[in-house]
């Protein structure tokens, strides 16, 4: 049997205003992944110089799929992306995350004052 990766969009072309979270994601069901990665595009400010962060959220219970994810809660994954040298430049890169949950949420963190815009996100499970 061979393996699979089906990617799904969790953000498609969204701008995240300076210093905020996103919205956090639909849950992505990883009851059968072997593995997790999580691909990215997006353009930082002129006046970019710290970048942003994928956070990657569980549910604690392994059972709900329609967990919350509070303003306290801690991820069990993050990856940083750095914007100092991307300032006014588009970025495209990929990240592996941490797949032992059965249920988990996305939300990406803009460390900067300035807007990053056309923000995309998917997510690809293999499987």
């Amino acid at each position: 049997m061979a393996l699979t990766k089906t990617p799904t969009t969790l953000f498609d072309n969204i701008t995240i205003s300076g210093n905020t979270y996103t919205s956090t994601s639909a849950s992505i069901d990883l009851t059968d992944a072997v593995d997790l990665c999580i691909g990215y595009t997006l353009t930082f400010d002129a006046g970019a110089d710290v970048g942003a962060t994928i956070y990657v959220f569980a549910d604690p219970t392994f059972s709900n799929s329609s967990f919350v994810v509070g303003s306290y809660d801690y991820p069990i994954d993050s990856w940083p992306i750095y914007g100092r040298s991307k300032a006014g430049h588009t970025i495209s890169g990929a990240a592996r995350m941490d797949h032992s949950a059965k249920f988990v949420k996305i939300r990406l963190y803009n460390h900067d004052a300035a807007s990053i815009t056309n923000c995309s996100v998917w997510v690809a499970p293999q499987r």
